[in-house]
C-alpha cells in the first residue's frame, strides 16, 4: 500500500523532519487539541465515538506524526488510532480518529499515516493469527477521500452501526482474502457490532 505524497512530504519524511512514532500520555494534550480542531469540541457525542467506547483500544496502532524543525519542541502534525471490534462473531479493526493539522493537509500525509498503520496492522495479524484474526477494517467517512487507500461501501444493511449514521459513509476494508462478504454470507443481517450475532 504506497499512497501518492507530495514531493515536499516525501522530502521531509526521507530528512526525518517529519517521522512516525507510537503514540505516548505526554501527547494527549496535544492530540486532543488536533482532534477537537478537526471534528469539534462535541465530538464525543458523535456515534462513531459512542461506538469506540465499547471498544478494545490498540495502543500499538496508534501512531501520531510529528514534525521536527530544530532545535524547537516537535508538534503532531497528524494522529491516528484504532480499536478491536466485534462484528457478528468475527474480529475488525474500528480506525478512527484520524486528523491532520490544517497546516499540514493537501501533501497526502493522512493518506501516508493510514497506508503505514494498516500496513502494520496486515502485519500483525499475519504473525499472531489466533489472538488478532482481524478479517476487514470498518471506518466512517467520505469515500472520495479513503477509496486511494482502497476502502470501499459497506453494502447498505450489512452492519447495525449505532445511528444517527450516513450509511453511506460507512466504509471497509478487506483484510483477510474477502473478509466482510464471506461474514455477510454467514451472519444474520444487519451484523451487530460488539454483540454476539449468528446466523438465523
Amino acid at each position: 500500500m504506497n499512497p501518492i505524497l507530495s514531493s515536499s512530504l516525501n522530502s521531509a519524511i526521507a530528512t526525518n523532519q517529519l517521522s512516525l512514532t507510537s503514540f505516548k500520555p505526554l501527547y494527549v494534550d496535544q492530540v486532543s487539541g488536533l482532534l477537537d480542531a478537526a471534528f469539534g469540541a462535541d465530538r464525543h457525542n458523535k456515534s462513531s465515538y459512542k461506538l469506540r467506547e465499547t471498544c478494545q483500544d490498540i495502543p500499538e496502532l496508534s501512531q501520531v506524526v510529528l514534525h521536527n524543525d530544530g532545535d524547537k519542541p516537535s508538534i503532531i502534525a497528524a494522529t491516528i488510532a484504532f480499536s478491536q471490534m466485534q462484528v457478528g462473531n468475527a474480529k475488525a479493526l474500528l480506525l478512527g480518529p484520524l486528523a491532520v493539522d490544517a497546516n499540514f493537509r493537501g501533501q497526502g500525509l493522512g493518506h501516508y499515516l493510514m497506508a503505514a498503520t494498516i500496513n502494520q496492522a496486515i502485519a500483525r495479524a499475519k504473525v499472531n493469527a489466533k489472538a488478532d484474526r482481524w478479517q476487514f477494517i470498518i471506518l466512517i467517512g467520505d469515500l472520495d477521500y479513503y477509496a486511494k487507500i482502497g476502502f470501499k461501501r459497506v453494502p447498505l444493511g450489512a452492519l447495525d452501526y449505532p445511528q444517527p449514521t450516513d450509511p453511506n459513509r460507512i466504509l471497509y476494508l478487506d483484510i483477510a482474502n474477502n473478509g466482510l462478504h464471506n461474514l455477510m454470507s454467514q451472519t444474520k443481517l444487519p451484523m451487530l457490532l460488539n454483540k454476539p450475532n449468528f446466523k438465523g
